[in-house]
């Protein structure tokens, strides 16, 4: 686990899945947000307040975490002090983010109730068709919303039809196609959490996916 000061008031924390273990915490967990990732959290907080001196006591606290394309999560903590009108807490809040998607591709979002659903998906496919979900695909972003995993799928205008059928018969087989899905991603940009920026399927297989 390493430790970073960006700012006065903003630092970095990296770790691994071995940093998981040690915690005692599974991926699924972390994922989900449990108690156990919160006391995780609270517990990074204070090995930066004796690594860095980093002190969070008294501030509002802001946590944005993502996912890397080569295995580990950073989280970038920002403190800033309450409104004095306001009483003093210790706040976790995730960061919206404002992000700028091709609005001429198609949009598809897939519903997965947990993350174990995605990474089973994931697992149906051989590294071909990966590709060719790379080659037929712009984008495809994992992002968590109110415990549950959303897939945004944008593909490009010119379709393959024969790997449309197979992909949507195995996205279908995991997940719940989202109904009015380009609003509904709208929803997912301003309040949900990045798991996975792009290219989803191929950081789980190589990375999650045993």
């Amino acid at each position: 686990m390493r430790f970073e000061k960006l700012t006065e008031n903003k630092i970095r924390i990296t770790f691994n899945l071995d940093d998981l273990k040690e915690k005692n915490i599974d991926l699924h967990s972390f994922m989900a947000n449990s108690e156990e990732t919160q006391d995780l959290f609270f517990d990074m907080l204070q090995e930066a307040e004796k690594e860095i001196g980093f002190v969070t006591k008294d501030y509002k606290i802001m946590i944005e975490a993502l996912a890397t394309y080569d295995g580990h999560f950073v989280i970038t903590v920002t403190r800033s002090l309450p409104d004095i009108k306001k009483p003093t807490q210790k706040k976790l809040r995730a960061k919206r983010k404002n992000i700028m998607m091709n609005t001429h591709c198609s949009c598809t979002i897939y519903e997965f109730s947990d993350f174990d659903d995605f990474c089973n998906l994931c697992n149906c496919f051989n590294e071909d068709f990966i590709k060719r979900i790379n080659k037929n695909c712009t984008h495809s972003t994992l992002y968590l919303y109110q415990s549950n995993y959303y897939l945004i799928i944008k593909r490009n205008e010119n379709k393959d039809d024969n790997f449309d059928k197979n992909f949507n018969s195995s996205l279908s087989e995991f997940g719940t196609l989202v109904k009015n899905s380009d609003l509904f991603e709208n929803k997912l940009l301003e309040y949900g959490s990045i798991i996975i920026k792009d290219k989803a399927f191929s950081k789980i297989k190589k990375y999650f996916v045993s």
